[in-house]
């Protein structure tokens, strides 16, 4: 399913559910089994058909499933293109959000029980956005390594506290002593900075992102270096990062220009650079493992 509505209108209209989302260009798709693997984790860890859920049959459906929907988007970016009458020579991505829930029909796989289905929307490709501002609001989730609709419903309140277009809301957690807390995750990003030379993200509380992932192994490749599992994004020292930004399967990689957080006790601080040279450089780097990383459907129907 695709057309015009939004991948968070797609998912409110079903019943809350493991999903993930990922991109697609010209019948290939990126980091489909870490993907796979996430959902996969989400349906086990959320009860959805228990532990008898085969990966392999999953997989199958959520091909067909995305294809069907890519089809639609297809004839969608056609009608918008017929529209404009400037041609373009960037490359059109799809953003396809995939999406399980339990089922009580006979309509449903009676192995599985799941009713898994796809939306697509056509998007521009990965253009770099303007920087951003990042407030500091709302605790930690419970259980972020589980990407689950419901969490649509649990942010709405945060919603409302980002600044400007494009802002992010991040979530913290207490560390050491006084007012001291760690930046985790966005509503809908990763967060990195760049304190001391060092790429700094947090280790856990968070949930575990293709973009993230793909930005750690671009540190790796470039010889950024990346600190332990004692370094960590400190509120109290926001003062100290030379650069941030965000990470994203829609994004991709987005400068942090600004840092609020005064319901946090952090004053508002800009940061020296956005986007600063790290960052530049990074995603880059992104950007070629990207056009890398492209498998074809049919490819991955084999795997």
């Amino acid at each position: 399913m695709s057309g015009g509505i939004t991948p968070r209108e797609f998912l409110r209209e079903r019943l809350p559910g493991p999903y993930t989302c990922l991109r697609a260009r010209d019948g290939a798709l990126l980091g489909f089994d870490f993907h796979m693997q996430r959902l996969m984790y989400a349906i086990r860890a959320s009860g959805s058909s228990g532990n008898k859920v085969e990966e392999k049959e999953v997989r199958v459906q959520v091909l067909d499933a995305i294809g069907e929907a890519l089809e639609d988007a297809a004839l969608l970016g056609r009608r918008e293109e017929s529209r404009d009458s400037k041609p373009t020579s960037t490359p059109i991505d799809a953003f396809v959000t995939v999406h399980a829930a339990v089922s009580s029909s006979s309509f449903s796989s009676s192995s599985l029980n799941l009713v898994l289905s796809a939306h697509a929307l056509p998007m521009p490709y990965a253009i770099m956005p303007p920087p951003i501002t990042l407030e500091v609001r709302g605790e930690g989730r419970q259980n972020p390594e589980i990407k689950h609709s419901k969490w649509i419903w649990d942010r709405q309140e945060l919603e409302r506290f980002r600044l400007g277009p494009g802002g992010e809301v991040a979530l913290s957690r207490p560390c050491g002593k006084g007012w001291d807390r760690e930046v985790l995750e966005g509503l809908v990003s990763n967060i990195f900075a760049i304190k001391g030379g060092k790429l700094l993200t947090a280790k856990d509380g968070v949930l575990p992102g293709h973009m993230r992932a793909m930005a750690l192994e671009a540190a790796r490749a470039l010889g950024v270096p990346v600190g332990d599992t004692n370094e960590f994004l400190r509120l109290e020292e926001v003062g100290e990062w030379e650069e941030a930004f965000l990470t994203g399967s829609g994004r991709v990689l987005v400068p942090i220009r600004r840092v609020e957080g005064t319901s946090v006790g952090l004053s508002g601080v800009d940061l020296p650079a956005a986007p600063g040279p790290v960052t530049n450089l990074l995603r880059a780097r992104v950007l070629f493992d990207m056009e890398e990383g492209w498998e074809g459907m049919e490819e991955l129907r084999k795997g």
